[in-house]
């Protein structure tokens, strides 16, 4: 099968249900965060992608980094409010990464990649990009999304509920999933300025929506 742009895909199962987006449901969101966790504690990885990565290091940050500070991109070079938050929650993220235990990661994790089937029960779809990662960076994508897309802020504190079975992320994990979620967003905009223009305004107004958040927080 082709999709639009030209790209194939392989059909490998027809599930009937509806995107988890049209449903405004807490409880539903609970439940994405405990099926998240399933996922990572249950599927196995060698972990040999996680080191090849240098994401261990904190290298693979670092590259992108010193790319945008002195790079063509406006809002990311240096002195930008992007680069001083990077840089003051880099250095926490910095100590952590040697010790991340990685796991299987979607790594596009949204409320359109997730089917409700007619029993209510959440099937996740769209495994093409997936990686070995940091836990945090599976959460702060579905962070990222949550902003962007302007959703109450309720799904994504029901999500991490769900995660987490009710218990609350420590400040050095809060700090790293904040990090995340910056790094994200200047990266979608590095993306866009690079290879995409005609969505590289919105992206960039996606990445004010995260600022703004990282700044209310």
């Amino acid at each position: 099968a082709s999709i639009a742009d030209g790209q194939d895909v392989l059909v490998t199962q027809r599930i009937e249900g509806m995107p988890l987006i049209i449903r405004d449901d807490l409880d539903l969101r609970l439940s994405l965060g405990e099926l998240v966790k399933f996922m990572h504690s249950k599927v196995k990885i060698t972990g040999e992608e996680w080191v090849r990565s240098k994401k261990t290091t904190f290298e693979y940050y670092d590259h992108f980094l010193f790319y945008w500070l002195q790079g063509p991109i406006t809002e990311l070079r240096k002195g930008t409010v992007t680069q001083v938050l990077l840089s003051q929650l880099g250095e926490n993220f910095r100590q952590r990464c040697p010790y991340v235990t990685p796991v299987f990661c979607h790594q596009d994790l949204h409320d359109n990649q997730v089917l409700v089937t007619n029993e209510d029960r959440l099937v996740l779809v769209d495994f093409e990009n997936w990686q070995e990662g940091d836990s945090l960076n599976e959460l702060a994508h579905y962070l990222f999304h949550t902003i962007r897309t302007d959703r109450d802020l309720r799904f994504f504190r029901e999500f991490i509920s769900g995660y987490l079975s009710g218990a609350n992320l420590e400040d050095d994990e809060k700090l790293a999933l904040v990090f995340h979620a910056l790094f994200i967003s200047a990266k979608a905009v590095s993306y866009f300025y690079n290879f995409r223009r005609d969505y590289l305004e919105t992206a960039r107004k996606n990445h004010q929506k995260v600022l703004s958040f990282v700044d209310r927080e």
